[in-house]
């Protein structure tokens, strides 16, 4: 009897766990369902609202604007990626000053290699870099040389800033008296100061088949050979300074200027020229070369003299090779940016050069 007794009073605690553990499972399906529900709902409206854009006019006339022939252009699945470069900075000038109709002095220099090792992120088109100066971490110091880039392109346009400051030390590399010119090795000139800032803005005309991202960027990959002619408008300052006194000795004893010469310009300029992009290799291997010559107008003043009007001559060459196996890509790329001073006395001639090494990947 007590054993019944003890059966009869656990029964009901079970059966009240069991109900307890239905009601908990059903509300647990429930909750689930409900959830499934909405995110179901709400998934539709992600989609509705994609479809509504992809089919807004202004959308459809933009993407219209800037699309490619895919029979030469093929743009990745992966819109971003991640690159390192290895840049290198050298920069040369020459300066010629004529004593009489035949008789010609002429001073060559270049300024010390400046290492970078850098790292970006792209989203297409857009990239953002940091890189590190190497020859601060080294006894060759260079804090006197800046360089600032900034690049935008796409398939139809292109903006570049660039602002570029050297106070540092040059190596003067040859000295040319009338026909005798004199070569010259560690030789360091410090009286040198030049900056140089430039806007250009550019618009390719074969878009459709041509893409300047194949071998800036690497956001897109040239599939067959094509080029496009490209237009627009440059501005340009540049500020000189040399202070002759600083010359080594070899040198200050004939040269025909003994203090410091110091010059400014604004030039103005139409841009043309143009750009091609060859493709070899099982379409894997991309060469790049574009060629823009600058004309324009010359705003010159020289030791608080002028203004002057001359012609402006600022011409700019890219080239580059790009490899591209599956998502992974190499560049190898040159920059070079030549500003001509041409004046009745005086000549000045810089040239700007950047070259970099890319390795990276989309995702």
């Amino acid at each position: 009897m007590t054993m019944a007794l003890a059966l009869a009073t656990a029964t009901p605690e079970v059966c009240a766990s069991d109900i307890d553990s239905t009601a908990t499972d059903s509300t647990v399906k429930q909750l689930t369902a409900t959830a499934r529900r909405d995110f179901s709902r709400g998934k539709e409206k992600v989609q509705k609202i994609k479809t509504k854009i992809d089919n807004d006019p202004f959308i459809t006339r933009f993407r219209r604007f800037f699309a490619s022939d895919t029979a030469y252009v093929y743009k990745p699945k992966q819109r971003m990626s991640v690159a390192l470069h290895n840049q290198i900075y050298l920069d040369f000038m020459e300066f010629y000053v004529p004593h009489n109709d035949e008789f010609v002095y002429g001073l060559s220099m270049r300024s010390p290699a400046r290492y970078n090792l850098g790292l970006s992120v792209g989203y297409r088109p857009i990239s953002i870099s940091y890189y590190l100066h190497i020859n601060g971490l080294t006894k060759h110091n260079l804090s006197g040389i800046q360089r600032t880039r900034v690049h935008w392109l796409n398939s139809r346009f292109m903006f570049d800033l660039t602002l570029f400051s050297d106070n540092g030390k040059q190596y003067v590399t040859n000295y040319q008296l009338g026909d005798i010119r004199e070569q010259y090795k560690n030789v360091t000139f410090d009286g040198y100061k030049f900056y140089y800032a430039n806007l250009q803005m550019d618009w390719f005309f074969n878009h459709r088949k041509y893409s300047p991202s194949a071998t800036s960027s690497c956001s897109s990959i040239q599939k067959r050979s094509a080029g496009s002619f490209f237009a627009g408008v440059s501005y340009s300052y540049q500020n000189f300074a040399a202070d002759c006194t600083l010359l080594p000795d070899t040198i200050q004893t004939t040269f025909p200027i003994k203090s410091e010469i110091y010059a400014n310009s604004h030039d103005f300029c139409i841009d043309f020229g143009y750009a091609h992009n060859f493709v070899f290799w099982k379409k894997r291997l991309t060469y790049n070369i574009t060629a823009a010559p600058r004309l324009g107008l010359k705003r010159f003043f020289q030791n608080d003299v002028g203004p002057k009007y001359f012609v402006a001559l600022n011409p700019s060459v890219d080239m580059a090779l790009v490899y591209n196996r599956s998502r992974y890509f190499v560049n190898l790329h040159l920059h070079a940016d030549m500003i001509y001073n041409l004046q009745n006395k005086n000549t000045l001639i810089t040239t700007l050069t950047d070259h970099k090494l890319s390795v990276g990947v989309r995702f």
